[in-house]
């Protein structure tokens, strides 16, 4: 996530967790919102927390796979801006 955080520091940062429990911020709640959705309609579950945080909503069955899928999702939504 952090280096992800450092290619898009213009769209996410304060990244912060450890595992499956971890969360972003974007620069405003517009910007957050827009991400949460475009993700959401890439197939990714997250969830707003705070006015501009989202947080990750994996599955109960989570693995190294899941987590390189939602990586590669989650670069591919921002580089959408």
């Amino acid at each position: 996530m952090r280096k992800i955080e450092k290619e898009h520091s213009n769209l996410i940062n304060s990244v912060r967790g450890l595992g499956t429990f971890g969360a972003f911020d974007a620069p405003n709640m517009d910007l957050r919102d827009d991400i949460i959705i475009r993700l959401r309609n890439a197939g990714v579950s997250t969830g707003p927390c705070g006015p501009v945080g989202i947080r990750l909503r994996p599955s109960l069955t989570f693995t190294k796979k899941h987590a390189d899928i939602f990586f590669d999702k989650l670069k591919s939504v921002l580089k959408q801006f």
